[in-house]
């Protein structure tokens, strides 16, 4: 849904992801592009807060992904010990 929202506004010609690239990465990013007035403005403004709402959950999800990655066991090894504190599990 995020992808189709981004072409349609890179079709009218509204996209935040399109002007970080074409107009500066450091100045669109800094400046937020710089469509400050109406209806347009609210678009613009929207597509990029969506944008980093995307990222975040994307760098979020990764994360935990990861983590579970690593918490878990190589498949083949012998199970963990059990520790003395749930001896009376």
């Amino acid at each position: 849904m995020f992808a189709a929202a981004q072409v349609a506004l890179l079709l009218l010609g509204l996209s935040w992801i399109e002007d970080l690239f074409t107009k500066g990465f450091t100045t669109t990013l800094m400046s937020g592009g710089g469509r400050n007035s109406g209806f347009e403005g609210l678009v613009y403004g929207g597509g990029r807060i969506w944008t980093f709402i995307v990222l975040v959950d994307l760098c979020w999800s990764c994360g935990r992904l990861l983590m579970a990655r690593i918490r878990r066991p190589a498949s083949g090894s012998a199970p963990p010990e059990k520790s003395p504190l749930d001896a009376g599990r």
